[in-house]
């Protein structure tokens, strides 16, 4: 729905809007420092660990698409509420959990939510605002990540110092604000030709996400059952495969698959996508290692390790202003993006190795985050560079997808061996199961390095592609 005015309340809507955003980011990055907590009083195992963190991203990456769709057909602002409530509900759940498994399907309800909440709010701004006002909404949106980004270890160590069940209590006031703001200052708006939804294709894709990723996440937990979790993973492959078979018969019918099958027709997309897959395959799954090492490893207090940790969000933003020669040198930026992720490790790795201080962390973490805030904004140009206008925001949508998916596979392998090599108990063999998830991290990342030399050159970026890019422009 297009306004023939400019709303004068778009830019409180778009504050608004932007704090559902601010609570997912925050709470994507406050739960890895809590997990030594959550162990602790809730006797959670290593595999239950593993599934906090990997039950929100799955649940979030399965149902994403199909969130912006459903806000597509029934009201933006209508699925946006809806997703905040059941976020802040969800936060409620999680927050009262007095079991592991209790924890980690509340943090399968608060992903589903985020799917839901999270695609309306650059949808909306396409709609409260004129094309030359969109750069610096987005510019706004991007600024309440960072700071989500960097407000969750530091905001997380404070207040797990107190209870880890405050990092969800916080939720609900920020919650019920939203919720508020949105019902007085958001406008209603949905697709002129809204498609229909593909519920076929909804249950495919999160049945075989699910089935792929429990046997990888469990591990050893699935005890003699070897044979029946390889089943399981083969299982969720086969219906990977088929979901695709299936969006390409929904297109040749006239339908609206969720992912248009034309889009991997398009070389610099599919070599997006397994970049951004692999890169996001190492960043979660770092933190969830790096913080048990040093707060169970090391006795340091959750504040400390959120400060030990805080050099990774300042060298993303410090790397902002580098956006600004991306007419020049974007393929060079991209390209030493990984290569300053696995300098980054090696230099932690040295750290570990020669026994320095932790302090000798830091230059490390502050070169990573540096790489990780050059590849972000610079792989979604790329990825996006030549994808029609008609299909832009299916493609955002999957590159924030499968995002989510690399999280969760990197949760279920860097946290399978971590916890694998831990021997005598969480303490006394965290030194040398971190020297293992450095080694993991430098060869991923030279991996993602050696793909990303095959993408060609991108063109600049229109603003059409600028305002479709996603939430993962800006981690």
């Amino acid at each position: 729905m297009n306004q023939t005015a400019p709303d004068p309340r778009r830019w409180l809507a778009l504050i608004v809007a932007s704090m559902a955003v601010f609570m997912d980011f925050l709470d994507v990055t406050i739960v890895g420092v809590a997990l030594s907590a959550i162990r602790a009083e809730l006797g959670a195992s290593d595999t239950e660990l593993q599934w906090i963190l990997a039950a929100y991203a799955l649940a979030f990456a399965a149902l994403l698409i199909t969130g912006g769709r459903l806000g597509d057909l029934y009201g933006r602002r209508r699925v946006f509420v809806a997703g905040v409530c059941g976020f802040t509900l969800a936060s409620l759940l999680c927050a009262v959990a007095g079991t592991g498994l209790l924890l980690i399907l509340g943090r399968a309800f608060q992903g589903a939510m985020a799917a839901a909440m999270v695609p309306q709010v650059l949808s909306m701004a396409q709609v409260l605002f004129k094309p030359q006002e969109r750069a610096l909404a987005i510019g706004v949106y991007g600024s309440v990540i960072s700071l989500a980004t960097v407000s969750g270890p530091l905001l997380g160590g404070f207040l797990v110092d107190f209870s880890w069940r405050l990092i969800f209590w916080i939720n609900l006031p920020i919650g019920v604000l939203t919720c508020a703001g949105a019902l007085i200052l958001l406008r209603e708006s949905k697709s002129e030709r809204p498609p229909r939804l593909d519920l076929a294709g909804v249950a495919i894709v999160s049945t075989g996400l699910v089935a792929l990723m429990y046997p990888l996440v469990q591990g050893g937990s699935l005890g003699g059952s070897v044979l029946a979790g390889v089943l399981l993973g083969v299982g969720g492959a086969a219906l990977l495969a088929g979901f695709f078979l299936h969006q390409q018969r929904v297109a040749a019918a006239g339908g609206a698959p969720l992912v248009p099958p034309d889009l991997f027709a398009l070389r610099t997309f599919r070599l997006g996508l397994g970049v951004n897959t692999l890169l996001y395959c190492g960043v979660s799954a770092f933190f969830m290692t790096f913080m048990i090492h040093l707060q169970q490893g090391l006795n340091m207090s959750a504040l400390e390790s959120g400060l030990i940790a805080l050099p990774w969000p300042v060298g993303i933003l410090l790397s902002r202003p580098m956006m600004r020669y991306e007419r020049r040198f974007g393929p060079a930026l991209l390209r030493a993006g990984p290569l300053l992720l696995s300098a980054g490790m090696a230099l932690q790795y040295a750290a570990l190795a020669f026994g320095t201080p932790v302090w000798w962390l830091l230059p490390g973490l502050l070169i990573g985050g540096f790489g990780m805030g050059l590849m972000g904004p610079m792989l979604l140009h790329t990825a996006l560079d030549g994808v029609p206008r008609s299909v832009a925001g299916a493609a955002s949508g999957l590159l924030n997808t499968v995002a989510q998916i690399g999280t969760a596979l990197g949760v279920a392998l860097l946290g399978g061996l971590f916890f694998t090599l831990l021997s005598g108990g969480p303490a006394a063999g965290t030194a040398e199961a971190m020297a293992a998830a450095y080694w993991y991290e430098i060869a991923l990342y030279l991996v993602t390095a050696l793909l990303v030399w095959r993408i060609p050159r991108p063109t600049v970026m229109s603003a059409p592609q600028r305002a479709g890019v996603t939430s993962s422009s800006a981690s």
